[in-house]
């Protein structure tokens, strides 16, 4: 399975060290004992006023209500990205969105799609940069530290060529990696075989030109 510098050849934008592993390592406790709701799907019109449907045959997982102060932490964080980001991807970012705390029990999982569509309210349209943090390590042996097995992030259409398009590449990331990819890129992540997969996940928008 390709490293995170395969995926950054292929011009994504990868921060080896967003996170440190004692940091990870509080979120993830936090995460463990703090309240979760399921997860949810917006984009479909009659979604929109509810903000989102729960729809575990696309998507099964939980959004973990962490502190406010590492919520703002995080915030911090990733804002102190936005000029990289500009930089890599050659785009004035607005607002940011999240971040958003997930975890995936053995079983998690979300189907193929990209974080743009043309159905979904405004402020998702406006998506122009999607960004995820892992806090536990992708392991082979599920008695391998506090990782998890599956629930690899699949990205398609990486290879500007047809014979690639329906190809994905499943990265293999370690505790405190960050990725960021353009919105529109199709990904998955496959179900969880064991463990919990928690990572953080935000989006930059652009303002209507």
């Amino acid at each position: 399975m390709p490293d995170a510098g395969f995926f950054r050849k292929l011009g994504l934008f990868v921060e080896d060290e967003f996170l440190d592993a004692a940091t990870c390592a509080r979120i993830v406790a936090e995460m463990r004992a703090a309240p979760a709701e399921r997860g949810t799907v917006v984009g479909k019109r009659e979604a929109r006023d509810k903000g989102g449907v729960i729809d575990e045959s696309g998507r099964k997982v939980w959004t973990v209500q962490v502190g406010a102060a590492t919520e703002l932490e995080i915030a911090e964080r990733l804002d102190s990205l936005r000029p990289k980001l500009e930089t890599h991807f050659d785009v004035r970012l607005s607002t940011r969105s999240g971040p958003h705390f997930l975890k995936y029990d053995e079983g998690g999982f979300y189907v193929q799609h990209s974080d743009v569509r043309p159905d979904a309210p405004l402020e998702i349209r406006r998506r122009v940069v999607s960004v995820v943090a892992f806090l536990n390590p992708w392991v082979r042996d599920r008695a391998i530290g506090d990782g998890y097995g599956g629930g690899e992030l699949v990205l398609y259409s990486l290879i500007d060529d047809p014979g690639w398009k329906e190809y994905g590449f499943s990265l293999e990331p370690a505790a405190g990696l960050l990725i960021a990819y353009r919105s529109q890129q199709e990904h998955q992540i496959k179900p969880v075989k064991f463990g919990q997969r928690f990572t953080i996940v935000a989006w930059f928008s652009q303002d209507a030109a």
